[in-house]
């Protein structure tokens, strides 16, 4: 109906046009029997009228009709027609396989040091996601301890600003605060932290020994934390350390590494910022100059003929293991076993125990433990 409005009204305009000039030009017309003075007759004065509009108005565009109902039921399907196809919902079938998919890449808790790495990572997801207030709001409640493993935030004026233990809130990480039970320094050690993470050991009360709850923090052990540096704050979380799994692990790991890369490969790996064990060698080193109540660790790895390949005493590589530990004889099998053994220093006359785990790989053993020699 639109269309036939539009049309109508064009051609009324061009018929008003004529009529508005056609009087212009009659004027030299005489009386439909008398010749005009110019010699044209009102037939030819309409014929010049009509032509000279027409030519007139053949200069002027012709609007857009309008679109009558059709017309846009038309565009409308054509438009559907061009749409993408919709996404199709999500079966339970799939939903279930998408859960099992996220879950498979959370590591077991019995991994703790990639747990404790996933822990932290999910700590910065989470302030990337729902913001640095929302973050601490969280992790500074009970809720947010799980078991062993909690996050610790800290700020760029090294102030803590999110822990659990809101005592903590507030205390700068270089207060003497962060030294541990046996005395050792760590604070600034968390504050060295950067963005590809690393490993800090120290002595802490494990929650999961005890009942937050309750206001019992648990038993201090030896944790080791994994500490990353984000957007200008550090975000840490640990977990704690039975020096047996430790040991094992230790002398496992050394095994892998020389497998893959020989006794370089041990050095390198273990020496490793990523390596799990860096993080526990600096509390360990420093244990290892007190009075700590097991003796100093130590790991070595020795030759068929006893002679040390490789000690974390530097001073010890090239001797024989009869030099280190009083004479003691060691006897490891592939799978790896515990050995305690007694001697007597050469140097000193005291008694020397040891307690240590070890494999025998190709004829090396790999032995982690601890020695006591009688001064501590």
């Amino acid at each position: 109906m639109i269309a036939t409005l539009s049309r109508c009204v064009w051609k009324k305009a061009r018929w008003a046009l004529l009529l508005l000039a056609a009087p212009l030009l009659f004027v030299a017309c005489a009386d439909d029997d008398e010749e005009a003075p110019i010699g044209l007759s009102r037939a030819d004065v309409e014929g010049i009228v009509e032509d000279d509009i027409e030519a007139a108005m053949a200069g002027i565009p012709e609007p857009e009709p309008g679109l009558s109902r059709a017309d846009v039921a038309a565009i409308v399907e054509e438009a559907l027609a061009a749409m993408p196809e919709p996404e199709p919902a999500l079966t339970v079938a799939q939903i279930e396989q998408i859960a099992r998919s996220v879950a498979i890449t959370v590591p077991p808790k019995a991994d703790e040091s990639a747990y404790t790495q996933f822990f932290v990572d999910n700590a910065i997801a989470m302030y990337e996601a729902d913001g640095r207030d929302n973050t601490l709001e969280y992790y500074n409640s009970l809720e947010s301890v799980d078991g062993q493993w909690y996050v610790f935030i800290i700020d760029s004026d090294d102030t803590v600003i999110g822990h659990y233990d809101n005592e903590r809130l507030g205390r700068d990480a270089n207060d003497p605060i962060y030294s541990d039970i046996n005395g050792y320094f760590y604070g600034p050690e968390l504050l060295s932290a950067t963005e590809e993470g690393k490993w800090v050991g120290y002595a802490f009360q494990n929650p999961g020994t005890g009942d937050i709850n309750t206001g019992d923090y648990g038993e201090y052990e030896l944790k080791n934390t994994w500490v990353v540096r984000h957007d200008g704050l550090v975000f840490g979380s640990g977990w704690y350390i039975n020096a047996d799994d430790m040991t094992i692990a230790y002398v496992q790991a050394a095994v892998d590494a020389y497998i893959t890369g020989g006794l370089q490969g041990v050095v390198e790996s273990l020496s490793h910022p990523d390596s799990v064990y860096t993080g526990a060698a600096g509390a360990l080193e420093y244990y290892n100059n007190v009075d700590h109540i097991d003796g100093e660790f130590f790991a070595f790895t020795s030759g068929p003929d006893g002679t040390i390949l490789l000690h974390s005493d530097g001073t010890k590589v090239g001797t024989h293991t009869d030099e280190v530990f009083g004479g003691a004889e060691f006897s490891f099998s592939g799978v790896g076993n515990w050995q305690s053994t007694e001697g007597v220093d050469a140097q000193t006359g005291n008694t020397v125990t040891t307690r240590v785990w070890g494999i025998n790989y190709n004829g090396l053993d790999i032995v982690a433990g601890w020695r006591n020699d009688g001064t501590r």
